[in-house]
């Protein structure tokens, strides 16, 4: 009961309390399934009698009568395997289904036809020398930070550290899509911040409040709050313009530039421009 009442709250939670609930429904369910590990023996017993006695007449039929004769010691012995593998599986697997759905998201929401990189980083200018050229529909410079966001959780004030993007606003949807549920990305602009659901959901951000930010070098901005978008895994929980950080990071170059192909232009063209 205790079990299916954590997982019923689990659906009503938000940001990380909703990411880092597995273990916490997982573990008394384990727990439970421990316990009741004799019954479940003779449980499986009754349903595998069949199918084992059909396999086997005389070996099935010891088997099944053996293991509902010894219940308690067979439940016994399954206890240490039932906790192992739910404990271990949560451990596990609880970071790579998240690395997975990162994935999936950054997958789902890649909408550039080209992905413009360099060891070294690239400079600034490059976005926009990329835009003008006539077969480019849409160019997005991005880089990759992170901020640390300041909020009040149950009346005590918390700094938590989040992934975060600078892009270049213009034309951000042609390049990117990701996923906004609520605002819109068009309102993206120098004071304005867009923020995934999780991190929207642990801060308690809204659209149209202001939300308290310390960029890399610490310093202190209060972007309003334009859009909450699904696929923060994905492109990070704070989407940022990419003129509010320039003069906090401690290196200005871009990580890449996303090239979205004009719908009438040869791509060969366009690879070829983009390799000059």
């Amino acid at each position: 009961v205790f079990s299916a009442g954590l997982l019923v709250l689990s659906t009503q939670l938000r940001g990380e309390a909703a990411a880092a609930s597995g273990a916490g429904v997982v573990v008394p369910l384990v727990t439970a399934a421990a316990l009741l590990s004799p019954i479940l023996a003779r449980v499986a017993a009754r349903v595998l009698s069949g199918p084992l006695q059909l396999l086997s007449r005389t070996t099935g039929y010891l088997a099944v009568a053996n293991t509902r004769a010894n219940s308690r010691r067979l439940g016994a012995a399954i206890t240490p395997l039932i906790l192992a593998l739910g404990i271990g599986g949560v451990t596990l697997f609880q970071h790579t289904t998240l690395r997975h759905a990162a994935e999936r998201q950054a997958n789902e929401g890649m909408l550039a036809d080209r992905i413009v990189v360099a060891s070294t980083g690239l400079p600034g200018e490059l976005a926009g020398a990329i835009r003008d050229l006539p077969s480019v529909a849409a160019a997005t410079a991005v880089t990759q930070t992170s901020v640390a966001a300041q909020y009040t959780e149950l009346g005590d004030p918390m700094l938590t550290s989040f992934s975060a993007q600078g892009v270049t606003p213009d034309a951000l949807g042609q390049t990117i899509d990701l996923g906004v549920r609520a605002g819109s990305l068009d309102d993206l602009d120098e004071g304005t911040v867009a923020v995934s659901w999780l991190a929207a959901g642990t801060i308690g951000a809204e659209v149209g409040e202001p939300v308290q930010l310390r960029l890399g070098d610490g310093t202190l901005i209060q972007p309003k709050v334009v859009a909450i978008y699904d696929r923060g895994l994905g492109f990070g929980d704070f989407t940022l313009p990419r003129g509010t950080l320039d003069g906090h990071l401690t290196d200005p170059l871009d990580h890449a530039v996303l090239v979205r192909i004009a719908g009438d232009a040869d791509p060969a063209e366009v690879d070829a421009a983009l390799a000059g």
